[in-house]
This record gives structure tokens, sequence and C-alpha cells, in this order.
């Protein structure tokens, strides 16, 4: 979601009014402005190749450094419950261990992730490519995972609603969360 659509700007008219957020809008009359979950540029976080330029993939070595400091590590600090729900941008991997720089690593009480994505192309060699073209770009279908709080909850992927069952995700975490006495 760009910036600009998100409650978070209490000066923007016409943004979110259905939206009750006083404790981000708070935030953010104080001068805080959250863009990106870490700040960092895809170049700091992801592989570069001589193809692509830069590309973030679940099979990309690195990514957050675990002193840096992440959005959600940062609102835990505070008190806060912290979900994170959706796709994650970020490569998983250290090469050693498969989930190192996974969300739940990064201090996000709860998690509802996929890393891959596929449109269910069939899988020859590995990848769908083109004659003669030996570039990775789609992962087997079978390849991608949804990950909640570091447990496999669907392989394959079923791709045709994955992006809309985040917001469900989203929208109980909240529902869950409503009443906690920690903000």
């Amino acid at each position: 979601m760009p910036y600009e659509f998100c409650a978070l700007q209490p000066d923007s008219p016409g943004r979110s009014q259905h939206l009750r957020t006083p404790r981000l809008k708070q935030m953010a009359s104080e001068g805080m402005i959250v863009t990106m979950l870490s700040g960092r540029d895809p170049v700091r976080y992801a592989g570069v190749d001589h193809f692509s330029r830069i590309y973030v993939a679940s099979s990309v070595r690195g990514g957050f450094l675990r002193s840096e400091i992440t959005t959600a590590e940062y609102l835990r600090d505070l008190g806060y419950t912290t979900g994170y729900a959706g796709k994650w941008h970020n490569s998983i991997t250290n090469g050693e261990d498969p989930t190192y720089y996974a969300p739940w690593n990064q201090d996000f009480n709860e998690v509802y992730f996929w890393t891959g994505g596929s449109k269910g192309e069939p899988c020859h060699n590995g990848a769908q490519n083109q004659p003669g073209d030996d570039h990775t770009y789609h992962m087997c279908t079978f390849s991608s995972v949804i990950h909640r709080s570091g447990v496999v909850v669907e392989q394959p992927t079923h791709w045709e609603n994955a992006s809309s069952r985040a917001p469900v995700h989203v929208l109980d975490f909240i529902d869950r969360h409503a009443q906690d006495a920690a903000p």
C-alpha cells in the first residue's frame, strides 16, 4: 500500500476516515513517519545480478542484520503486540539456517506470510523458461509455502486467493488484540 493511503498522515484530507487509529495518528502527529518495514532499500538486503539488477527471493542469502532495529522491534520495546501478514519481501536464509531472517526472528509476535510467487505455471527442470534461457524466473508451485509463526500451513501455496487471505489474518489479529492491556 502506498504511504499516502496509510492512516499515518493526519493532515491528508479524505484518507482513511473510516479507520480509527488514534495511537498511530498520535505517533504521526509527534513526527514519526513509517514508510518501510526496515528503512532499507533493496540493494542492502537483496541479491544483485547482471540480468535483473536487484531481486529479492527467499533463497538469496542475507537479510536484516540482527543488530538493525525493525519497526516491529521498536514497537515491541514500547509494549505493542506486533503482527505481519503478506508476502515477505526480504530473504529468509543466511545460507545455514533456512529461516534466520524470517519475520518471527524480527520480533513479530504473530506471522502469516509467504515468500515466493507463482501463477501455477508447470515446472520444467525447476523453472519455466523460454528455450535457450538459463535464468530462473519462477519458483515451482510446490516450492512455495505459507508460514504461520514458523509452521508451514500450506504447501503448495494456492495462489488464486493468497493475497486476499492476508487481510483476513490482519483483521483477526486486530480483533483478538483490540482489548489487550498492551497497546
